[in-house]
């Protein structure tokens, strides 16, 4: 009789799982993000998408953060702000800071300029573009979208056939790469329109094709949590609650992390 043969578990320190800097989000997808691997973020506008991308990206080190909403002074300033607890729009402004703040922007400043990122916030991208920027990055541990519908497709008849082309195009990136390929959905208000406002697979429209590319993915959305809980973010004050879901995994089972989220600097942290 043929002995069973059984596949090594993943663990922490497989080195083909890359850390978000989120442990307990690393947990529940596997022990970080697998290379190759394409991972969708999808939640409404304004639930905190980007946020949790680049904290993704910043945690990663060495990776392509490619926005099609913020220019790259809003995402230079959202990364200072997020570590350095001073307001994103008091940065961008200019408005006067304290010694203490000024001093801590200039320690942040100089440790992000060693994180190896780089970004593009062009607005006429398509796949082809991303991949030739990617190409470019020595030692690149991950490529990060915000938010795919704006990939720009040519010759697409309609937007599935958009979605099939971006998903079948993000996921040959992934593999061809070997890194992994993270990129957000914003998902349509439609929650006033059922009884459970919760983000639902169903709500990604004419994008459902991106879901069986897809090898994880992630519903993000607001929550309410305890007192107790929230007193845990002592640094968060008042912060923005919520959750993001894995609905598909295929390195993990499903799961559920928790995050507080900053509005004005964009911090994350998990609760």
């Amino acid at each position: 009789m043929k002995p069973e043969t059984k596949l090594p578990a993943l663990t922490a320190q497989d080195e083909r799982l890359l850390s978000t800097g989120l442990p307990n989000f690393d947990r529940m997808l596997g022990f970080g993000l697998m290379r190759g691997g394409l991972y969708i973020l999808a939640g409404r506008p304004g639930v905190g998408s980007s946020s949790l991308l680049l904290s993704m990206a910043e945690g990663i080190k060495r990776a392509l953060f490619v926005s099609f909403e913020a220019t790259p002074t809003q995402i230079c300033a959202r990364r200072i702000a997020a570590r350095s607890d001073v307001d994103s729009a008091r940065i961008i402004s200019g408005a006067p800071l304290t010694e203490a703040e000024a001093t801590r922007i200039t320690m942040v400043s100089t440790v992000l300029k060693k994180s190896g990122m780089a970004f593009s916030a062009a607005a006429d991208m398509d796949v082809a573009d991303v991949l030739d920027l990617a190409r470019r990055i020595h030692g690149l541990r991950g490529v990060f979208i915000d938010p795919l519908s704006m990939l720009l497709v040519r010759g697409a008849k309609d937007r599935e056939a958009m979605a099939y082309s971006i998903g079948t195009d993000l996921k040959r990136i992934a593999r061809g790469l070997d890194v992994p390929v993270v990129a957000t959905l914003p998902l349509p208000r439609t929650e006033d329109q059922r009884d459970d406002p919760k983000c639902m697979l169903s709500d990604f429209g004419a994008f459902a094709p991106i879901e069986q590319f897809a090898d994880t993915v992630l519903l993000i959305q607001r929550t309410v949590y305890s007192d107790a809980q929230v007193q845990q973010i002592e640094s968060l004050s008042p912060p923005s609650l919520i959750e993001c879901v894995s609905v598909k995994n295929r390195y993990a089972g499903r799961g559920v992390a928790s995050f507080a989220l900053q509005p004005e600097t964009g911090r994350i942290e998990e609760v």
